[in-house]
Protein backbone atom coordinates (compact mmCIF):
# COMPACT_ATOMS: atom_id res chain seq x y z
CA UNK A 1 0.00 0.00 0.00
CA UNK A 2 2.82 2.37 0.75
CA UNK A 3 4.32 1.82 -2.68
CA UNK A 4 0.96 2.49 -4.35
CA UNK A 5 0.45 5.63 -2.32
CA UNK A 6 3.86 6.96 -3.26
CA UNK A 7 3.18 6.13 -6.88
CA UNK A 8 -0.07 8.04 -6.81
CA UNK A 9 1.54 11.07 -5.23
CA UNK A 10 4.22 11.15 -7.90
CA UNK A 11 1.70 10.86 -10.76
CA UNK A 12 2.69 7.25 -11.59
CA UNK A 13 0.76 3.99 -11.45
CA UNK A 14 1.23 0.47 -12.79
CA UNK A 15 -1.02 1.08 -15.82
CA UNK A 16 0.05 4.54 -16.94
CA UNK A 17 3.67 4.56 -15.79
CA UNK A 18 5.47 7.80 -14.96
CA UNK A 19 4.92 10.92 -17.07
CA UNK A 20 7.69 11.63 -19.58
CA UNK A 21 9.33 15.03 -19.06
CA UNK A 22 8.72 17.37 -22.01
CA UNK A 23 11.54 17.62 -24.53
CA UNK A 24 12.88 21.20 -24.58
CA UNK A 25 12.52 23.05 -27.86
CA UNK A 26 14.51 26.05 -29.01
CA UNK A 27 13.87 28.81 -31.56
CA UNK A 28 16.22 29.50 -34.45
CA UNK A 29 19.13 31.81 -33.65
CA UNK A 30 18.10 34.62 -36.00
CA UNK A 31 20.45 37.11 -34.29
CA UNK A 32 23.67 36.80 -32.28
CA UNK A 33 21.74 37.70 -29.12
CA UNK A 34 19.25 34.90 -29.85
CA UNK A 35 22.17 32.48 -30.05
CA UNK A 36 23.50 33.45 -26.64
CA UNK A 37 20.05 33.22 -25.04
CA UNK A 38 19.69 29.70 -26.47
CA UNK A 39 23.18 28.86 -25.18
CA UNK A 40 22.11 29.74 -21.62
CA UNK A 41 18.97 27.58 -21.97
CA UNK A 42 20.97 24.66 -23.36
CA UNK A 43 23.29 24.77 -20.35
CA UNK A 44 20.42 24.78 -17.85
CA UNK A 45 18.71 21.95 -19.74
CA UNK A 46 21.95 19.91 -19.90
CA UNK A 47 21.26 19.43 -23.60
CA UNK A 48 24.40 18.06 -25.27
CA UNK A 49 22.70 17.43 -28.61
CA UNK A 50 21.44 20.98 -28.93
CA UNK A 51 24.81 22.34 -27.82
CA UNK A 52 26.46 20.46 -30.67
CA UNK A 53 24.02 22.08 -33.09
CA UNK A 54 25.00 25.56 -31.91
CA UNK A 55 28.67 25.12 -32.81
CA UNK A 56 30.15 26.37 -36.08
CA UNK A 57 32.22 23.77 -37.94
CA UNK A 58 35.34 25.87 -37.26
CA UNK A 59 34.58 26.33 -33.55
CA UNK A 60 37.46 26.71 -31.10
CA UNK A 61 37.65 27.59 -27.40
CA UNK A 62 40.84 29.02 -25.95
CA UNK A 63 42.60 27.71 -22.84
CA UNK A 64 44.31 30.28 -20.64
CA UNK A 65 48.00 30.03 -19.78
CA UNK A 66 47.16 29.85 -16.05
CA UNK A 67 44.94 26.83 -16.64
CA UNK A 68 47.67 25.05 -18.58
CA UNK A 69 50.13 25.83 -15.78
CA UNK A 70 47.87 24.25 -13.14
CA UNK A 71 47.72 21.01 -15.14
CA UNK A 72 51.47 21.05 -15.74
CA UNK A 73 52.10 21.54 -12.02
CA UNK A 74 49.84 18.56 -11.35
CA UNK A 75 51.96 16.37 -13.60
CA UNK A 76 49.33 16.12 -16.35
CA UNK A 77 50.18 18.85 -18.90
CA UNK A 78 47.62 19.72 -21.57
CA UNK A 79 48.59 19.00 -25.16
CA UNK A 80 46.80 21.93 -26.81
CA UNK A 81 46.00 25.55 -25.94
CA UNK A 82 42.70 25.37 -27.85
CA UNK A 83 39.70 23.05 -27.71
CA UNK A 84 38.42 22.35 -31.22
CA UNK A 85 34.85 21.38 -32.06
CA UNK A 86 35.18 17.62 -31.52
CA UNK A 87 36.77 18.08 -28.10
CA UNK A 88 34.21 20.72 -27.13
CA UNK A 89 31.41 18.31 -28.00
CA UNK A 90 32.97 15.51 -25.93
CA UNK A 91 33.46 17.84 -22.96
CA UNK A 92 29.80 18.84 -22.98
CA UNK A 93 28.62 15.28 -23.40
CA UNK A 94 30.54 14.51 -20.20
CA UNK A 95 29.29 17.65 -18.43
CA UNK A 96 25.66 17.11 -19.34
CA UNK A 97 25.47 13.30 -19.04
CA UNK A 98 26.55 12.83 -15.42
CA UNK A 99 30.06 11.60 -16.17
CA UNK A 100 32.89 11.91 -13.65
CA UNK A 101 35.75 14.33 -14.34
CA UNK A 102 39.37 14.41 -13.22
CA UNK A 103 41.22 17.08 -11.24
CA UNK A 104 44.83 17.93 -12.20
CA UNK A 105 46.06 15.90 -9.20
CA UNK A 106 44.30 12.80 -10.54
CA UNK A 107 41.36 12.78 -8.10
CA UNK A 108 37.81 12.41 -9.40
CA UNK A 109 35.53 15.39 -9.97
CA UNK A 110 31.92 14.44 -9.11
CA UNK A 111 29.38 14.48 -11.95
CA UNK A 112 27.42 17.65 -12.67
CA UNK A 113 23.80 17.24 -11.52
CA UNK A 114 22.45 20.64 -12.52
CA UNK A 115 23.54 24.00 -13.92
CA UNK A 116 22.17 27.39 -12.93
CA UNK A 117 22.77 30.51 -15.01
CA UNK A 118 23.09 33.56 -12.76
CA UNK A 119 23.59 35.73 -15.81
CA UNK A 120 25.05 35.61 -19.30
CA UNK A 121 25.02 39.28 -20.27
CA UNK A 122 26.56 41.09 -23.22
CA UNK A 123 28.86 43.90 -22.10
CA UNK A 124 29.26 45.86 -25.35
CA UNK A 125 27.88 46.01 -28.90
CA UNK A 126 28.78 43.29 -31.39
CA UNK A 127 31.91 44.14 -33.42
CA UNK A 128 32.96 42.56 -36.71
CA UNK A 129 35.99 40.28 -36.40
CA UNK A 130 39.06 41.62 -38.21
CA UNK A 131 39.82 39.74 -41.44
CA UNK A 132 43.41 39.13 -40.30
CA UNK A 133 42.45 37.72 -36.87
CA UNK A 134 44.55 34.55 -36.66
CA UNK A 135 41.82 32.52 -34.97
CA UNK A 136 38.46 33.84 -36.13
CA UNK A 137 39.17 36.06 -39.16
CA UNK A 138 37.93 35.51 -42.72
CA UNK A 139 34.54 34.04 -41.79
CA UNK A 140 32.38 37.15 -41.53
CA UNK A 141 32.09 36.73 -37.78
CA UNK A 142 31.34 39.13 -34.94
CA UNK A 143 32.43 39.22 -31.32
CA UNK A 144 31.31 40.79 -28.04
CA UNK A 145 32.37 40.47 -24.40
CA UNK A 146 29.91 38.54 -22.23
CA UNK A 147 29.77 38.48 -18.45
CA UNK A 148 29.13 34.95 -17.20
CA UNK A 149 27.91 33.77 -13.81
CA UNK A 150 27.27 30.03 -13.90
CA UNK A 151 26.91 27.49 -11.07
CA UNK A 152 27.75 23.86 -11.81
CA UNK A 153 26.13 21.85 -8.99
CA UNK A 154 27.92 18.57 -8.40
CA UNK A 155 26.70 15.22 -7.11
CA UNK A 156 28.56 15.66 -3.80
CA UNK A 157 26.52 18.84 -3.11
CA UNK A 158 29.41 21.19 -3.83
CA UNK A 159 29.23 23.77 -6.64
CA UNK A 160 31.77 25.08 -9.11
CA UNK A 161 31.20 28.77 -9.75
CA UNK A 162 32.27 30.46 -12.99
CA UNK A 163 32.21 34.26 -12.77
CA UNK A 164 34.20 35.59 -15.68
CA UNK A 165 34.19 37.77 -18.78
CA UNK A 166 34.30 35.69 -21.95
CA UNK A 167 34.62 37.04 -25.49
CA UNK A 168 31.98 35.28 -27.60
CA UNK A 169 32.60 34.89 -31.35
CA UNK A 170 29.63 34.18 -33.62
CA UNK A 171 29.13 33.70 -37.35
CA UNK A 172 26.13 33.57 -39.72
CA UNK A 173 25.52 30.43 -41.78
CA UNK A 174 22.71 29.34 -44.09
CA UNK A 175 20.79 26.20 -43.10
CA UNK A 176 17.69 25.02 -44.98
CA UNK A 177 17.59 28.30 -46.88
CA UNK A 178 17.59 30.42 -43.71
CA UNK A 179 20.39 32.50 -42.19
CA UNK A 180 21.06 31.58 -38.58
CA UNK A 181 23.93 32.26 -36.20
CA UNK A 182 26.44 29.73 -34.88
CA UNK A 183 28.95 29.90 -32.05
CA UNK A 184 32.38 30.30 -33.62
CA UNK A 185 34.43 30.43 -30.45
CA UNK A 186 34.94 31.46 -26.84
CA UNK A 187 37.93 33.33 -25.45
CA UNK A 188 37.89 33.54 -21.64
CA UNK A 189 39.55 36.54 -20.07
CA UNK A 190 42.13 36.06 -17.32
CA UNK A 191 40.49 35.44 -13.88
CA UNK A 192 42.02 36.65 -10.65
CA UNK A 193 43.22 33.14 -9.73
CA UNK A 194 43.73 30.18 -12.10
CA UNK A 195 42.54 26.75 -11.09
CA UNK A 196 40.26 26.41 -8.06
CA UNK A 197 39.81 28.67 -5.05
CA UNK A 198 37.16 28.63 -2.32
CA UNK A 199 34.87 31.60 -1.95
CA UNK A 200 31.36 32.28 -0.69
CA UNK A 201 30.54 28.61 -0.22
CA UNK A 202 31.58 27.74 -3.79
CA UNK A 203 34.70 26.54 -5.53
CA UNK A 204 35.53 29.30 -8.02
CA UNK A 205 36.95 28.26 -11.40
CA UNK A 206 37.42 29.77 -14.83
CA UNK A 207 35.29 28.43 -17.68
CA UNK A 208 38.26 27.01 -19.57
CA UNK A 209 39.56 25.29 -16.41
CA UNK A 210 36.17 23.72 -15.76
CA UNK A 211 36.13 22.32 -19.29
CA UNK A 212 39.53 20.71 -18.77
CA UNK A 213 38.12 18.78 -15.80
CA UNK A 214 35.60 16.96 -18.01
CA UNK A 215 37.53 16.59 -21.26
Amino acid sequence: MLVLALGSLSGCDDKRGCPVPPVPTYPDAITPDDLMIILADVYENLDAGEYTGLLHEDFRSLILLGTRQVWEDGGNPLVDNVFYRDTEIRIHENLFSGNTGIYPDGNDVPPVESIEIGYMTRGEAWIQVAEDDHLFGGLGGYWAPYHFLIYFNLADETSLKVQQTVDAFVCPVVENGKEIWKLLGLEPKVPSTPGIKAGGGYLEVSLDFLKTLYR
